[in-house]
């Protein structure tokens, strides 16, 4: 069972349940912290829906997908059957990671352990982002999804840790919390 408390007006919190969806169709973002960790079964229903087409699913063949009418981003997981025989699942860890594990083994991960406070499904710009906190008060994006528009699909992991490898720039990857 999930349960959603509206902010604002224009942020939506959500608990997740252990299977399907966590949210339908919401104003403009959806956000779990590390104390809200959740662990998902495929589902033909999207994980989340946003307003203005973005929709995320974790697939029955082990894929994660952003789509914005068409797939704008995917984990690169595919190719399993989830449905009868693998063992699948998409988990927001307590420790930051958002991680697609398949018969128990994580297969793809955003490399956020340790340092993602926030998960944030998106309808602006881009889909989904993890951030973290630092000690000055900046909110560094960790990771996040091509933004909505008719990007490539970047493969497994990407894009990638700012820190670690290739956000489509680097120098877009931090915002200010001001």
């Amino acid at each position: 069972m999930w349960f959603t408390t509206t902010l604002l007006s224009i942020l939506t919190l959500a608990t997740a349940s252990p299977m399907g969806s966590i949210q339908r169709r919401v104003n403009k973002e959806v956000l779990f912290n590390t104390n809200q960790a959740f662990s998902l079964q495929p589902s033909n229903s999207p994980v989340v829906s946003l307003w203005g087409g973005i929709d995320t699913y974790f697939q029955g063949d082990g894929n994660f997908v952003v789509y914005n009418g068409d797939a704008i981003w995917s984990s690169g997981t595919a190719g399993h059957n989830c449905e009868s025989g693998d063992t699948c699942r998409l988990a927001w860890q307590g420790d930051g990671n958002l991680v697609v594990y398949i018969n128990g083994a994580a297969l793809w991960s955003s490399g956020t352990a340790g340092r993602g406070l926030l998960l944030t499904f998106t309808a602006q710009s881009y889909a989904m982002e993890i951030t973290g906190v630092e000690s000055e008060g900046s909110a560094p994006i960790l990771w996040r999804t091509p933004e909505t528009g008719n990007q490539p699909d970047p493969g497994p992991g990407g894009p990638g840790v700012c820190d670690g490898a290739s956000c489509f720039s680097c120098d877009d990857c931090v915002v200010s919390s001001e």
